[in-house]
């Protein structure tokens, strides 16, 4: 395994998993929503400082924690933490757009 070509892979699955264990652990619908809108918060963040970056190996990356986390998201509607994770992106990204937070 070459790390500097496969690094991608490696990193998208290793989140998956962690976004699985993490959705499994929670055990109610809100502590699921209130971790995916973490989540969004961060990704947010990572997004915004990233923003002339190429975002593609960050998209796939980022895209295996958020197909682990609601696939594991046995408790609540996986559809709904998807929207609140996509809802932290947004808030967070936004309100380092605007200078609110630095």
């Amino acid at each position: 395994m070459n790390w500097g070509e496969e690094w991608v892979e490696l990193s998208t699955f290793i989140l998956l998993l962690i976004g699985l264990i993490i959705a499994l652990i929670s055990k109610n619908a809100i502590l699921t929503y209130f971790v995916a809108f973490l989540f969004g918060l961060i990704v947010g963040r990572f997004w915004y400082e990233r923003k002339k970056d190429r975002k593609a190996p960050w998209i796939i990356i980022i895209s295996g924690f958020i197909i682990g986390y609601t696939a594991g998201a046995y408790h609540g509607n996986r559809i709904i933490t998807l929207i609140v994770l996509i809802l932290g992106m947004i808030l967070s990204n936004y309100a380092h757009k605007k200078k609110w937070i630095k």
